[in-house]
């Protein structure tokens, strides 16, 4: 049988593996999933895109009317619950 595996290296420390980040350390997946969701954040704010869902932005925003939204009823709820206490 051949072997068709295809190498590459780590996205953090640059070691050939056979997968995008090194699976020994948990420190290098952590840190690959993140840059991968800092540059998927940065390419939808360059393109008017929401950061959290993809969708057309409001402009001068880099979230959606549904986020929006969102983020201000979890706003209200949070201080409303504060108040009580």
């Amino acid at each position: 049988m051949h072997d068709n595996i295809t190498y590459a290296t780590c996205a953090v420390c640059g070691i050939k593996l056979k997968w995008k980040y090194c699976r020994v350390c948990k420190e290098h997946q952590a840190e690959y999933y993140r840059l991968q969701q800092k540059k998927r954040y940065e390419y939808r704010a360059a393109n008017g895109l929401c950061v959290r869902c993809g969708a057309i932005a409001i402009p001068n925003n880099v979230r959606c009317e549904k986020h929006v939204k969102e983020n201000k009823k979890h706003c209200a709820d949070y201080y409303e619950a504060k108040l009580k206490i």
